[in-house]
């Protein structure tokens, strides 16, 4: 079996057997062993099944043996003993041989000062990781099921979910393709760019869906060309005329009509495979010829034009209408902020609501539940606009000139009243979908998984916003690396006025102590480096009392994309700084690879007033190769996400009726191991993003 399905079930719990593998009794007990000495992993079911292999397995979703020391090996006490003029002169003599002689080679420089240390064995006590075993077979039908519920969600997928999906698709591909069913335009469009079947855009794709095909074909086979200038291959040419050739068959006139939105860009790329009014042969049906005359009618005027119109001569009820016929009421739901700052009365405003709440997308009712609750009424500040392009999240922060511009505003009146109704139209949409459900108190601080896009994958990963408890004393964050000189950790700690003060390579020579420790900066780690921070949660808040919360960054600073070298992060719980290795896989929490064409990725967030992991794992679209130089505030919606909304609340919307017992429930929902399971119930944990994403949808 692929690692890619081993490493895919090990995030959800399941270690799968292999079939070649002995399976005699003394070689399934030293497995069971070797799993819980090496990786605290108790298997709950289908002990027999264990073999060596999966140590294997558990090593590298887990991190295991062969991780780079630090720059400090004694890290963090031999750091601790060091004064301040000696930490700064190992880095001035760390830097000065990797830069300053351009040696990048060997295994990285070390501490001119550091006493060798002997480390003790791990003594703490630590929590157990629980696993099943699946044979191969039930690994395959897992996964399956997976990838259906994946292909079932209308949100974008994140990479690892991306290529899950399209190696289990082609290897079905044999079977009946119009079997599948895919709910997210995005993921069809990545499997027609992928696979070049037709029936992918027959299927599950619109004309105006054409635009976002080409924009994908850029992304991964031209990442230097932009759309408005566009220089394809032949065969690229011939693949985007056959499918304007599919669509353009089953397109009604106001797919034709919203494609007017991008008219210019329709142009290009009509012109740049040649179909075009002055090409008589070019179009080879009676839609196609249609579609060609409107684009390059300059008279012909678009749905939004339209809205536009009606908006700037006061008529906001025939704005409402016609974006509600042309696009549907979704349309209203998505632009009704847009919408609703352009009236000018009390009923103008109803009418907008009235026409928005005609909607039943729990998706869009949850993401404009987020928007209004985060919605500043303070006008004058500038605001901060984020979105998701190419799995990478994308933050552009006003300037003041467009603010000065800025028409869009609503009173915290109308914001308040939005969102109470916006709460209970999406309680009503979701409303009986399920039977009994016994929920986890836990839940309420697990986020609703809607916005996984930019996310890396692995062990322990769980939807952005959610929070864990940190019963630890010591928090140890990390990084490791490979193919690549250096990579930055660092922490940032965000005040309660919104200032920042900065934990890193940078200024750990003047702020190292017992409450925040750094490793050293590892300048020489292409064959392996690795960073370390400790921080004492329990005594960072005394010691910062105007801390709130402290944002962990991972960052490239030799320059190069993630995509371009081996790279995983995460943290680990410990009782004592000093205890067992400075890698121990038993006390990681999570651990996941960092994936994506950037330099700059958000981790975690502490929040410093609760003693809570707050999940980030958000990939930037940035070269920035710092940390501490761009703002972190933006984050904090995210970081506070579950106020608004949480898996306990959500699933309160799916139940028909919450239950106490879990023993009366037709649907479990908790992340504690459970004896006795029923066959005859569904067991939901927060982990199982495929399962909630395809209820909510």
């Amino acid at each position: 079996m692929e690692d890619l399905y081993k490493n895919y079930l090990f995030s959800k719990g399941f270690l799968v057997s292999d079939p070649k593998g002995s399976h005699e009794p003394q070689d399934v007990f030293s497995s069971l062993i070797g799993l819980g000495k090496l990786f605290g992993i108790v298997v709950t079911k289908q002990a027999n099944l264990a073999d060596v292999a999966m140590i294997h397995t558990a090593e590298e979703c887990l991190g295991g043996i062969h991780i780079a020391e630090p720059f400090y090996r004694g890290f963090p006490g031999s750091v601790l003993k060091l004064t301040r003029d000696q930490l700064i002169i190992d880095q001035l003599y760390s830097y000065f041989i990797t830069y300053g002689m351009d040696d990048f080679e060997g295994e990285g420089t070390r501490s001119i000062f550091e006493d060798q240390i002997k480390r003790d064995v791990l003594n703490e006590k630590t929590d157990p990781k629980y696993f099943e075993i699946l044979t191969e077979e039930q690994a395959f039908e897992k996964l399956d099921s997976y990838v259906d519920d994946l292909l079932l969600s209308t949100r974008p997928l994140n990479a690892t979910q991306y290529n899950l999906v399209k190696t289990v698709v082609n290897r079905n591909m044999d079977l009946n393709i119009k079997s599948f069913k895919i709910a997210s335009k995005n993921t069809a469009i990545k499997l027609l760019v992928d696979t070049r079947l037709e029936l992918f855009a027959e299927r599950f794709l619109t004309l105006p869906d054409t635009i976002k095909v080409v924009e994908e074909l850029l992304n991964t086979r031209y990442p230097d060309q932009k759309i408005n200038k566009l220089n394809l291959t032949n065969k690229d040419r011939k693949f985007v005329g056959c499918l304007i050739f599919v669509l353009t068959r089953k397109a009604t006139e106001n797919q034709m009509r919203e494609c007017l939105e991008k008219r210019k860009i329709w142009k290009g790329l009509l012109h740049h495979i040649h179909l075009n009014p002055r090409n008589p042969r070019a179009p080879r049906n009676k839609n196609e010829e249609t579609f060609i005359k409107m684009i390059f009618d300059d008279s012909q005027r678009s749905c939004l034009s339209s809205v536009e119109y009606y908006i700037s001569t006061g008529k906001i009820h025939q704005a409402c209408d016609v974006l509600k016929t042309t696009k549907g009421a979704t349309a209203v739901l998505r632009n009704m902020n847009y919408l609703l700052s352009r009236c000018k009365t009390d009923e103008d405003k109803d009418y907008v609501i009235e026409s928005a709440f005609e909607s039943n997308s729990p998706i869009v009712l949850i993401q404009q539940l987020y928007n209004y609750y985060n919605y500043d009424t303070d006008n004058n500040d500038c605001r901060t606009f984020k979105f998701t392009k190419n799995n990478l999240f994308v933050v552009h922060k006003e300037t003041a000139e467009e603010n000065s511009r800025r028409k869009s505003y609503i009173t915290a009146k109308d914001k308040e009243k939005i969102a109470l109704k916006l709460e209970n139209k999406l309680q009503d949409v979701l409303k009986n979908r399920l039977g009994k459900v016994y929920i986890d108190p836990d839940m309420v601080n697990i986020a609703v998984p809607i916005q996984e896009t930019t996310g890396n994958s692995g062990y322990g990963v769980l939807t952005r916003g959610s929070r864990i408890p940190l019963d630890s004393r010591i928090v140890r964050l990390f990084t490791y690396w490979e193919k690549v000189n250096d990579i930055d950790l660092s922490a940032i700690a965000i005040m309660n006025d919104g200032k920042a003060t900065e934990f890193s390579w940078r200024t750990f020579a003047s702020i190292q102590n017992n409450i925040i420790c750094f490793s050293g900066d590892q300048t020489r780690g292409y064959n392996g480096g690795s960073e370390y921070i400790d921080v004492d949660v329990d005594n960072f808040k005394a010691y910062y009392p105007d801390a709130k919360y402290l944002i962990v960054c991972d960052n490239v600073f030799s320059g190069v994309p993630f995509d371009s070298c081996e790279c995983a992060a995460g943290y680990m719980v410990r009782q004592e700084v000093n205890s067992g290795e400075v890698f121990e896989p038993k006390t990681v929490k999570t651990l996941f690879s960092v994936k994506g064409n950037s330099t700059f990725s958000y981790l975690f967030a502490i929040d410093l007033d609760t003693k809570e992991m707050v999940w980030l794992n958000v990939m930037r679209d940035s070269n920035e190769t710092v940390a501490g130089t761009t703002d972190l505030k933006f984050l904090i919606p995210y970081i506070e996400s579950v106020n608004a909304l949480n898996l306990y609340k959500l699933f309160t919307y799916l139940a028909t009726e919450v239950v106490d017992n879990m023993g009366d429930a037709d649907v479990i929902v908790t992340d504690k191991a459970l004896k006795g399971f029923g066959d005859c119930q569904t067991l939901i944990h927060s982990n199982d993003i495929e399962k909630i994403m395809k209820l909510i949808n």
